[in-house]
């Protein structure tokens, strides 16, 4: 049975992301601050900045993020997407030519949250996965040319249980995830089949022709669309580590590009994800997944 996330969802699981998590007051306190932020300057102090940034826990990614350059470009990009219409306003930190340095759709969607919590939902890798169960969304992508889809859903949700916030939601979903989905995951990846090396299928998928399972999968939905791109290694990692669950050690382009002794299966094929450019530089290659 396909899951419905109603009235019924939310009433059960939103207060069960108390079970794990202990953040609530850390949220309001944030919420407050910012409402404080915007009503004073009409944007985002650097040390409300770095308050969401820890309650994203993202702090390990704070090095991409140019705080040398915050009231330059980061105050103005927050004070401009303060005025935009919703659609428009993670455009505004994104976009190519205007992107902010390490900040990804997950992290700039949770800065507007605050900034709109009646407006803006946070695009994370589990509220993506429970929607996706549900079938409200196409896929689990989390980055700017699916965020509109997914804040669409949300809206839908929110429309068809007008009694719930979307911090209620949110709640409701994480909740979900880790408790529900995140252990039948966990689950069937130590069954035997799963737990089997990676490798010992190599031959296996390499003749099929088709793209397997795993890491592969995980980079070539990130990159998908950023064809004919090219990132550094470091821009790599922080970029799937914002929109994938890949664990950081998996985070390997080499792999999926000139390749070497634990190579991926795709090298070599029209599948391969990378060229590499130099060291620790490549270019997404042009081709479809």
């Amino acid at each position: 049975m396909k899951l419905r996330i109603d009235d019924d969802f939310v009433r059960q699981w939103h207060p069960r992301y108390d079970d794990t998590e202990c953040d609530e007051p850390q949220y309001q306190s944030i919420l407050r601050a910012v409402a404080s932020d915007l009503s004073a300057s009409g944007t985002i102090s650097r040390e409300t900045f770095l308050d969401i940034w820890k309650w994203k826990k993202a702090i390990r990614k704070i090095g991409a993020v140019r705080m040398d350059q915050y009231e330059a470009i980061y105050r103005q990009a927050f004070r401009l997407a303060a005025s935009d219409p919703p659609e428009r306003k993670l455009a505004r930190l994104l976009t190519p030519g205007i992107k902010l340095p390490g900040v990804e759709a997950p992290s700039g969607s949770t800065l507007l949250h605050f900034m709109h919590p009646q407006l803006m939902p946070i695009i994370d890798v589990r509220t993506v996965e429970v929607l996706f169960e549900a079938g409200l969304i196409s896929g689990k992508q989390r980055n700017l040319a699916h965020y509109e889809e997914f804040r669409h859903a949300i809206d839908e949700i929110r429309r068809r249980c007008p009694g719930w916030t979307l911090r209620q939601i949110d709640r409701a979903l994480f909740a979900y995830h880790k408790q529900i989905l995140e252990k039948q995951r966990t689950h069937k990846s130590y069954s035997p089949m799963a737990t089997q090396p990676e490798r010992r299928n190599h031959s296996v998928r390499r003749s099929s022709g088709h793209a397997g399972t795993g890491n592969h999968n995980r980079f070539a939905t990130v990159f998908q669309s950023r064809q004919g791109q090219s990132f550094s290694t470091s821009e790599i990692q922080e970029i799937m580590l914002s929109e994938s669950n890949i664990e950081k050690g998996s985070i390997l382009p080499n792999d999926h590009g000139e390749g070497n002794a634990e190579q991926c299966w795709c090298v070599g094929t029209e599948q391969q994800i990378f060229d590499r450019l130099g060291r620790g530089s490549y270019r997404v290659r042009q081709h479809s997944n």
